[in-house]
Protein backbone atom coordinates (compact mmCIF):
# COMPACT_ATOMS: atom_id res chain seq x y z
CA UNK A 1 0.00 0.00 0.00
CA UNK A 2 3.30 2.61 0.32
CA UNK A 3 3.24 3.04 -3.41
CA UNK A 4 -0.09 2.18 -4.42
CA UNK A 5 -1.77 4.65 -6.75
CA UNK A 6 -5.05 6.28 -6.33
CA UNK A 7 -6.41 5.05 -9.45
CA UNK A 8 -4.55 1.66 -10.85
CA UNK A 9 -5.19 0.48 -14.18
CA UNK A 10 -3.88 -2.69 -15.51
CA UNK A 11 -1.15 -1.87 -18.06
CA UNK A 12 -0.48 0.97 -17.03
CA UNK A 13 2.72 2.99 -18.18
CA UNK A 14 4.20 5.87 -16.30
CA UNK A 15 1.55 8.68 -16.33
CA UNK A 16 2.50 12.09 -14.93
CA UNK A 17 -1.14 12.42 -13.16
CA UNK A 18 -0.56 9.78 -10.82
CA UNK A 19 -0.60 10.46 -7.35
CA UNK A 20 0.52 7.49 -4.81
CA UNK A 21 -0.64 7.72 -0.93
CA UNK A 22 2.92 8.65 -0.30
CA UNK A 23 3.33 11.25 -2.62
CA UNK A 24 0.36 12.58 -1.07
CA UNK A 25 1.99 12.84 2.62
CA UNK A 26 4.97 14.42 1.44
CA UNK A 27 2.78 17.24 -0.06
CA UNK A 28 1.05 17.32 3.09
CA UNK A 29 3.94 17.35 5.37
CA UNK A 30 5.48 20.38 3.09
CA UNK A 31 2.22 22.20 3.91
CA UNK A 32 2.19 21.59 7.24
CA UNK A 33 5.83 22.80 7.41
CA UNK A 34 4.69 26.07 5.53
CA UNK A 35 1.77 26.72 7.58
CA UNK A 36 4.27 26.35 11.14
CA UNK A 37 6.59 28.52 9.86
CA UNK A 38 3.90 31.09 8.70
CA UNK A 39 2.55 30.95 12.39
CA UNK A 40 5.97 31.52 13.94
CA UNK A 41 6.20 34.53 11.72
CA UNK A 42 3.24 35.78 12.99
CA UNK A 43 4.22 35.25 16.37
CA UNK A 44 7.51 37.28 16.67
CA UNK A 45 5.97 40.06 14.36
CA UNK A 46 3.64 40.67 16.85
CA UNK A 47 5.86 40.41 19.74
CA UNK A 48 8.31 43.03 18.26
CA UNK A 49 5.91 45.61 17.68
CA UNK A 50 4.28 44.96 20.97
CA UNK A 51 1.18 43.93 20.56
CA UNK A 52 -1.31 43.05 23.37
CA UNK A 53 -1.17 40.11 25.75
CA UNK A 54 -3.90 38.49 24.61
CA UNK A 55 -3.22 38.86 20.83
CA UNK A 56 0.23 36.79 21.10
CA UNK A 57 -1.33 34.54 23.44
CA UNK A 58 -3.70 33.61 20.59
CA UNK A 59 -1.23 33.59 18.09
CA UNK A 60 1.06 31.39 20.47
CA UNK A 61 -2.03 28.82 20.57
CA UNK A 62 -1.70 28.85 16.91
CA UNK A 63 1.79 28.32 16.45
CA UNK A 64 1.46 25.06 19.22
CA UNK A 65 -1.68 23.97 16.90
CA UNK A 66 0.30 24.43 13.85
CA UNK A 67 3.50 22.03 15.44
CA UNK A 68 0.84 19.26 16.53
CA UNK A 69 -0.20 19.52 13.02
CA UNK A 70 3.03 18.98 11.67
CA UNK A 71 4.06 16.05 14.00
CA UNK A 72 0.69 14.45 12.87
CA UNK A 73 1.67 15.45 9.28
CA UNK A 74 4.81 13.50 9.62
CA UNK A 75 3.73 10.32 11.03
CA UNK A 76 0.86 10.02 8.49
CA UNK A 77 3.88 11.19 5.36
CA UNK A 78 5.35 7.80 7.30
CA UNK A 79 2.35 5.37 7.33
CA UNK A 80 0.49 5.64 3.91
CA UNK A 81 -2.07 3.03 5.05
CA UNK A 82 -3.28 5.70 8.15
CA UNK A 83 -3.41 8.57 5.88
CA UNK A 84 -5.33 6.57 3.37
CA UNK A 85 -8.07 5.14 6.30
CA UNK A 86 -7.87 9.05 7.06
CA UNK A 87 -8.56 10.82 4.43
CA UNK A 88 -11.26 8.23 2.94
CA UNK A 89 -13.36 8.54 6.41
CA UNK A 90 -13.21 12.31 6.26
CA UNK A 91 -14.42 12.45 3.02
CA UNK A 92 -17.27 10.16 3.55
CA UNK A 93 -18.03 12.25 6.46
CA UNK A 94 -18.39 15.13 4.42
CA UNK A 95 -20.67 13.26 1.89
CA UNK A 96 -22.90 12.58 4.83
CA UNK A 97 -23.38 15.83 5.60
CA UNK A 98 -24.17 17.45 1.90
CA UNK A 99 -27.64 16.38 1.87
CA UNK A 100 -29.47 14.86 -0.99
CA UNK A 101 -27.36 16.99 -4.22
CA UNK A 102 -25.93 13.61 -5.95
CA UNK A 103 -29.43 12.20 -6.53
CA UNK A 104 -30.73 15.22 -7.65
CA UNK A 105 -31.68 16.20 -11.05
CA UNK A 106 -30.21 19.03 -13.31
CA UNK A 107 -32.98 21.03 -13.25
CA UNK A 108 -33.26 21.04 -9.39
CA UNK A 109 -29.49 21.67 -8.83
CA UNK A 110 -28.46 25.05 -7.46
CA UNK A 111 -26.70 27.68 -9.74
CA UNK A 112 -23.43 27.94 -7.22
CA UNK A 113 -23.36 23.74 -7.54
CA UNK A 114 -21.69 24.98 -11.30
CA UNK A 115 -23.34 22.13 -12.96
CA UNK A 116 -21.04 19.19 -12.16
CA UNK A 117 -23.62 17.03 -12.63
CA UNK A 118 -24.95 13.52 -11.20
CA UNK A 119 -22.23 11.20 -12.48
CA UNK A 120 -18.89 12.64 -11.09
CA UNK A 121 -20.54 12.78 -7.76
CA UNK A 122 -21.78 9.08 -7.96
CA UNK A 123 -18.75 8.02 -10.04
CA UNK A 124 -16.65 9.29 -6.52
CA UNK A 125 -18.78 7.44 -4.36
CA UNK A 126 -18.13 4.63 -5.39
CA UNK A 127 -14.65 5.42 -5.84
CA UNK A 128 -14.78 6.09 -2.01
CA UNK A 129 -16.85 2.62 -1.58
CA UNK A 130 -13.65 0.96 -3.73
CA UNK A 131 -11.07 1.91 -1.44
CA UNK A 132 -13.05 1.42 1.49
CA UNK A 133 -13.38 -2.14 0.82
CA UNK A 134 -9.67 -2.30 -0.21
CA UNK A 135 -9.04 -0.35 3.61
CA UNK A 136 -10.82 -2.75 5.11
CA UNK A 137 -12.96 0.29 6.55
CA UNK A 138 -16.49 -0.65 5.24
CA UNK A 139 -19.79 -0.89 6.69
CA UNK A 140 -23.03 -1.51 5.46
CA UNK A 141 -21.67 -1.47 1.89
CA UNK A 142 -20.34 2.31 3.15
CA UNK A 143 -17.07 3.92 4.34
CA UNK A 144 -17.18 4.64 7.92
CA UNK A 145 -17.20 7.81 8.29
CA UNK A 146 -15.55 8.73 11.69
CA UNK A 147 -12.68 11.60 12.32
CA UNK A 148 -10.08 11.96 14.38
CA UNK A 149 -12.38 14.16 16.75
CA UNK A 150 -14.91 11.18 17.31
CA UNK A 151 -11.80 9.18 19.31
CA UNK A 152 -10.46 12.04 21.59
CA UNK A 153 -11.40 12.20 24.88
CA UNK A 154 -10.51 15.45 25.59
CA UNK A 155 -12.67 17.38 23.58
CA UNK A 156 -12.95 20.29 25.28
CA UNK A 157 -9.36 21.34 24.90
CA UNK A 158 -10.00 20.78 20.70
CA UNK A 159 -10.50 24.59 19.36
CA UNK A 160 -11.96 24.20 16.08
CA UNK A 161 -10.02 25.98 13.06
CA UNK A 162 -13.68 26.27 11.62
CA UNK A 163 -17.36 25.04 10.89
CA UNK A 164 -18.65 23.42 8.20
CA UNK A 165 -22.47 23.65 7.64
CA UNK A 166 -24.43 21.30 4.89
CA UNK A 167 -23.16 24.38 1.85
CA UNK A 168 -19.39 24.54 3.08
CA UNK A 169 -19.67 20.09 3.40
CA UNK A 170 -21.42 20.14 -0.37
CA UNK A 171 -18.79 22.76 -1.83
CA UNK A 172 -15.85 20.87 -0.93
CA UNK A 173 -17.48 17.30 -2.08
CA UNK A 174 -18.04 19.00 -5.36
CA UNK A 175 -14.90 20.23 -5.79
CA UNK A 176 -12.90 17.14 -4.93
CA UNK A 177 -15.04 15.07 -7.17
CA UNK A 178 -14.28 16.92 -9.76
CA UNK A 179 -10.27 16.70 -9.70
CA UNK A 180 -10.42 12.92 -8.53
CA UNK A 181 -12.80 12.56 -11.71
CA UNK A 182 -11.09 14.20 -14.09
CA UNK A 183 -7.49 13.05 -12.44
CA UNK A 184 -8.84 9.47 -13.52
CA UNK A 185 -9.67 10.09 -16.72
CA UNK A 186 -6.19 11.62 -17.93
CA UNK A 187 -4.95 8.68 -16.04
CA UNK A 188 -6.86 6.16 -17.86
CA UNK A 189 -7.02 7.79 -21.36
CA UNK A 190 -3.91 8.04 -23.55
CA UNK A 191 -3.25 12.13 -24.70
CA UNK A 192 -4.29 11.44 -27.94
CA UNK A 193 -7.61 9.63 -27.17
CA UNK A 194 -7.94 12.43 -24.71
CA UNK A 195 -7.80 14.96 -27.21
CA UNK A 196 -11.07 13.29 -28.92
CA UNK A 197 -12.99 13.35 -26.01
CA UNK A 198 -11.73 16.79 -25.18
CA UNK A 199 -13.60 17.67 -28.83
CA UNK A 200 -16.60 16.38 -27.86
CA UNK A 201 -17.55 17.09 -24.91
CA UNK A 202 -16.71 20.57 -25.41
CA UNK A 203 -19.48 20.43 -28.28
CA UNK A 204 -21.46 18.82 -25.74
CA UNK A 205 -21.04 21.33 -23.01
CA UNK A 206 -21.67 23.87 -25.81
CA UNK A 207 -24.96 22.31 -26.67
CA UNK A 208 -25.99 22.38 -22.89
CA UNK A 209 -25.77 25.87 -22.55
CA UNK A 210 -22.38 26.94 -21.73
CA UNK A 211 -21.85 30.68 -21.15
CA UNK A 212 -19.49 32.10 -23.61
CA UNK A 213 -19.69 35.62 -22.10
CA UNK A 214 -15.82 35.84 -20.94
CA UNK A 215 -14.30 34.06 -23.42
CA UNK A 216 -11.97 35.55 -26.02
CA UNK A 217 -13.23 35.69 -29.76
CA UNK A 218 -10.42 32.77 -31.10
CA UNK A 219 -11.65 31.04 -28.33
CA UNK A 220 -15.44 30.98 -29.15
CA UNK A 221 -15.01 30.99 -32.58
CA UNK A 222 -12.22 28.42 -33.56
CA UNK A 223 -13.70 24.90 -31.87
CA UNK A 224 -10.16 23.56 -32.78
CA UNK A 225 -8.29 26.14 -30.42
CA UNK A 226 -11.21 25.37 -27.99
CA UNK A 227 -10.70 22.33 -27.68
CA UNK A 228 -6.92 22.41 -26.72
CA UNK A 229 -7.23 25.34 -24.93
CA UNK A 230 -9.44 23.16 -22.81
CA UNK A 231 -6.81 20.64 -22.86
CA UNK A 232 -4.37 23.32 -21.56
CA UNK A 233 -6.84 24.55 -18.73
CA UNK A 234 -7.76 21.01 -17.71
CA UNK A 235 -4.17 19.73 -17.39
CA UNK A 236 -3.14 22.87 -15.33
CA UNK A 237 -5.40 22.53 -12.85
CA UNK A 238 -4.72 18.97 -12.13
CA UNK A 239 -0.82 19.78 -11.67
CA UNK A 240 -0.98 23.06 -9.49
CA UNK A 241 -5.16 22.62 -7.94
CA UNK A 242 -7.02 25.12 -6.93
CA UNK A 243 -4.81 26.29 -4.22
CA UNK A 244 -2.05 27.18 -6.89
CA UNK A 245 -4.62 28.88 -9.54
CA UNK A 246 -2.19 31.61 -9.40
CA UNK A 247 0.93 30.14 -9.88
CA UNK A 248 -0.70 27.86 -12.90
CA UNK A 249 -1.84 31.43 -14.14
CA UNK A 250 1.30 33.39 -14.41
CA UNK A 251 2.93 30.07 -16.31
CA UNK A 252 4.30 30.27 -19.62
CA UNK A 253 1.88 27.26 -21.66
CA UNK A 254 -1.10 29.44 -19.78
CA UNK A 255 -0.93 32.32 -21.58
CA UNK A 256 -2.71 31.07 -24.63
CA UNK A 257 -5.77 30.77 -22.49
CA UNK A 258 -6.36 34.55 -22.47
CA UNK A 259 -4.56 35.86 -25.91
CA UNK A 260 -6.95 38.77 -26.69
CA UNK A 261 -6.24 41.86 -24.56
CA UNK A 262 -10.26 42.24 -24.51
CA UNK A 263 -10.08 39.05 -21.90
CA UNK A 264 -7.11 39.27 -19.97
CA UNK A 265 -5.83 37.70 -16.99
CA UNK A 266 -9.11 39.66 -14.61
CA UNK A 267 -11.73 37.76 -16.69
CA UNK A 268 -9.81 34.66 -16.05
CA UNK A 269 -11.00 33.93 -12.87
CA UNK A 270 -11.62 30.90 -10.25
CA UNK A 271 -15.04 30.95 -10.69
CA UNK A 272 -15.21 30.98 -14.61
CA UNK A 273 -12.15 28.00 -14.16
CA UNK A 274 -14.55 26.10 -12.01
CA UNK A 275 -17.65 26.58 -14.08
CA UNK A 276 -15.94 25.50 -17.19
CA UNK A 277 -13.75 22.19 -15.17
CA UNK A 278 -17.30 21.38 -14.08
CA UNK A 279 -18.80 21.94 -17.44
CA UNK A 280 -15.86 19.40 -19.34
CA UNK A 281 -15.82 17.03 -16.46
CA UNK A 282 -19.31 16.59 -16.32
CA UNK A 283 -19.51 15.44 -20.25
CA UNK A 284 -15.96 13.65 -20.22
CA UNK A 285 -17.55 12.03 -17.31
CA UNK A 286 -20.77 10.69 -19.86
CA UNK A 287 -18.75 9.77 -22.63
CA UNK A 288 -16.24 7.74 -20.38
CA UNK A 289 -19.35 5.87 -19.24
CA UNK A 290 -21.48 5.34 -22.12
CA UNK A 291 -17.70 3.98 -23.78
CA UNK A 292 -18.04 1.29 -20.49
CA UNK A 293 -21.40 0.27 -21.34
CA UNK A 294 -20.57 -0.42 -24.85
CA UNK A 295 -17.19 -2.12 -23.86
CA UNK A 296 -19.36 -4.45 -21.47
CA UNK A 297 -22.50 -4.71 -23.93
CA UNK A 298 -19.62 -6.14 -26.68
CA UNK A 299 -17.49 -8.26 -23.78
CA UNK A 300 -21.12 -9.89 -23.37
CA UNK A 301 -21.95 -10.50 -26.95
CA UNK A 302 -18.73 -12.28 -27.30
CA UNK A 303 -18.65 -14.38 -24.23
CA UNK A 304 -22.40 -15.19 -25.24
CA UNK A 305 -20.88 -16.11 -28.64
CA UNK A 306 -17.67 -18.13 -27.55
CA UNK A 307 -20.23 -20.00 -25.24
CA UNK A 308 -22.65 -20.36 -28.07
CA UNK A 309 -19.26 -21.85 -30.31
CA UNK A 310 -17.92 -24.12 -27.36
CA UNK A 311 -21.20 -26.08 -26.96
CA UNK A 312 -21.76 -26.31 -31.00
CA UNK A 313 -18.14 -27.78 -30.63
CA UNK A 314 -18.61 -29.95 -27.67
CA UNK A 315 -21.94 -31.49 -29.43
CA UNK A 316 -20.01 -32.43 -32.56
CA UNK A 317 -17.33 -34.10 -30.42
CA UNK A 318 -20.12 -36.07 -28.42
CA UNK A 319 -21.58 -37.44 -32.06
CA UNK A 320 -18.46 -37.98 -33.48
CA UNK A 321 -17.68 -39.89 -30.45
CA UNK A 322 -20.71 -42.41 -29.99
CA UNK A 323 -19.55 -45.82 -31.02
CA UNK A 324 -20.53 -47.56 -33.70
CA UNK A 325 -21.09 -50.94 -35.51
CA UNK A 326 -19.00 -51.95 -38.35
CA UNK A 327 -21.29 -53.70 -40.98
CA UNK A 328 -19.86 -56.92 -42.59
CA UNK A 329 -20.30 -57.27 -46.50
CA UNK A 330 -21.79 -60.42 -46.19
CA UNK A 331 -24.68 -58.36 -44.86
CA UNK A 332 -25.03 -56.67 -48.06
CA UNK A 333 -25.47 -60.00 -49.94
CA UNK A 334 -27.41 -61.95 -47.44
CA UNK A 335 -30.99 -62.37 -47.96
CA UNK A 336 -33.64 -61.43 -45.34
CA UNK A 337 -34.15 -63.43 -42.68
CA UNK A 338 -38.09 -65.01 -43.03
CA UNK A 339 -39.99 -66.76 -40.33
CA UNK A 340 -40.25 -70.04 -41.00
CA UNK A 341 -44.20 -71.26 -41.85
CA UNK A 342 -45.64 -74.21 -41.15
CA UNK A 343 -45.44 -76.95 -43.95
CA UNK A 344 -48.73 -79.10 -44.77
CA UNK A 345 -47.78 -82.03 -46.97
CA UNK A 346 -50.69 -83.01 -48.78
CA UNK A 347 -51.11 -87.06 -49.66
CA UNK A 348 -52.22 -87.89 -53.16
CA UNK A 349 -55.05 -90.88 -51.32
CA UNK A 350 -57.50 -88.37 -50.44
CA UNK A 351 -59.03 -91.50 -49.28
CA UNK A 352 -57.28 -92.60 -46.81
CA UNK A 353 -57.82 -91.79 -43.29
CA UNK A 354 -54.60 -90.38 -42.83
CA UNK A 355 -55.53 -87.50 -45.56
CA UNK A 356 -56.19 -84.06 -44.32
CA UNK A 357 -59.24 -83.05 -46.39
CA UNK A 358 -60.83 -85.80 -45.30
CA UNK A 359 -59.96 -85.09 -42.02
CA UNK A 360 -61.36 -81.36 -42.21
CA UNK A 361 -64.66 -82.86 -43.78
CA UNK A 362 -65.20 -85.24 -40.90
CA UNK A 363 -65.09 -82.43 -38.53
CA UNK A 364 -67.23 -80.68 -40.34
CA UNK A 365 -70.30 -79.79 -38.64
CA UNK A 366 -72.31 -79.43 -41.39
CA UNK A 367 -74.37 -82.62 -42.88
CA UNK A 368 -73.80 -84.58 -46.37
CA UNK A 369 -75.22 -83.04 -49.52
CA UNK A 370 -77.20 -86.74 -49.64
CA UNK A 371 -79.05 -86.17 -46.82
CA UNK A 372 -80.12 -82.50 -48.31
CA UNK A 373 -81.10 -83.74 -51.46
CA UNK A 374 -83.37 -86.65 -49.87
CA UNK A 375 -85.31 -83.75 -47.94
Amino acid sequence: MVGEALFTAEGLVENEYIITWLGLGAILEAAAKQWCETAKKNLLCAQEIGQKIVDISELQIEVDAKKDALIDAMRLHQSPDRLAKKSIMLLEAVRVRIGHTEFQKRKTQKKNEHELGLRPLQWNSKHLSHWASTLHIIQNGRPLSSTGADFMPQQGKITPAGYLDKKGCRAIFIQVSQQTRLRSLFVKYSSRELTVMLSKATKNSLSCGETMETLSTKWKNNHELSSKYNEILLSGMLRYGFGGFDEMVRQPESSPLYPDTDVGVKCFTRKFVQQKLNDLTRELSALDDTADNIRLLNERKRNRFNAGMEAHNDERVSKSNTPRIQIGINAFFRSPNTSKAEVITLSDDTNSDESPKRQAVGRSPLSSPEKKLKK
